[in-house]
């Protein structure tokens, strides 16, 4: 892996012949009837191959030469147009990669030459190595919604059940996102509340409690997709959606802070304090520390 820097991921996957393939190689090994085994080649056969085909040094053709160029440019345009992101940049390190694959592949072959088709083989290789990192769909359900089955309390009222199941379905609907989607809403939202920070300490010379109130959120961010809503049972959709995503940015990623809006009591004053009590539409200011991905 270090001569050609190849990577690839194996994955752990349940498959009946190949476990029991596997089980049962591993018993004649320990049993050690492995010697019983019909192979096409003997271990001395394979080690004089490579011994040979060692004393080959291939030179590339021109044709192979562009070839490679191009895979090389093929490789690094796509790398700078993807918008995922890849385990490593595209540089001249996976160029060398290319010409010292093509040349083993040449070698391969006892070939004094490295074609075009030696070329494809390697760009082939490489190309299926490059881990892209695909990032998990984000999860919005919270604790809330462990059992989406519960009939919610209705307060002695009557409640149709078909209401009920729609409320229910409701509930069930846009709880996740991807994670390209969930980091441009992200990016949004704090561009969008340093700006108003700024613009508010600017203007009012206020402190660092120059943020905005998680309703007024929520308003402009509705403001910004009324184009995507329809009717009312979109914008509780959207204003659900926008809500838990503010609560994932407050309490799982501490991209944002919540501020309370209530004062603090003086030490003399004899006020009980419910300290379970949180406060409905606290004030959110992005955490300091934090850089937007734009």
């Amino acid at each position: 892996m270090s001569r050609f820097d190849l990577f690839y991921v194996l994955i752990d996957e349940c498959s009946e012949v190949v476990d029991y393939a596997i089980a049962k190689k591993i018993v004649e090994i320990h049993s050690y009837m492995e010697d019983t085994i019909e192979t096409m080649y003997s271990q001395e056969d394979i080690l004089t191959y490579i011994g040979f085909a060692r004393q080959f040094k291939p030179q590339i053709t021109i044709e192979a030469s562009n070839k490679l160029v191009a895979a090389y440019t093929e490789l690094r345009q796509r790398d700078s147009q993807s918008s995922t992101k890849s385990t490593w940049r595209i540089t001249v390190r996976q160029l060398e990669s290319l010409i010292r694959l093509s040349e083993a592949m040449a070698k391969m072959e006892c070939s004094d030459h490295v074609t075009t088709k030696h070329v494809s083989e390697a760009f082939n290789l490489l190309n299926k190595s490059i881990i892209r990192v695909e990032q998990p769909d984000v999860n919005l359900n919270d604790d809330d919604y462990d059992d989406l089955n519960t009939v919610p309390e209705t307060d002695g009222m009557d409640v149709d059940p078909a209401e009920g199941s729609e409320k229910r379905s409701l509930t069930k609907k846009k709880l996740t996102l991807s994670f390209d989607e969930y980091k441009r809403i992200t990016n949004m939202l704090v561009v969008y509340l340093r700006n108003e920070e700024e613009k508010r300490i600017a203007e009012r010379g206020l402190g660092e409690d120059g943020g905005l109130l998680r309703s007024d959120i929520i308003n402009w961010y509705l403001e910004k997709i009324e184009d995507q809503i329809n009717d009312e049972t979109e914008l509780l959709e959207k204003k659900s959606f926008i809500e838990k995503i503010l609560d994932r940015l407050i309490y799982n990623d501490n991209v944002l802070i919540a501020l309370s809006q209530h004062p603090k009591p003086l030490q003399s004053e004899n006020v009980e304090l419910d300290l379970d009590e949180e406060d409905d539409d606290p004030v959110l200011v992005v955490h300091p520390n934090f850089k937007p991905d734009i």
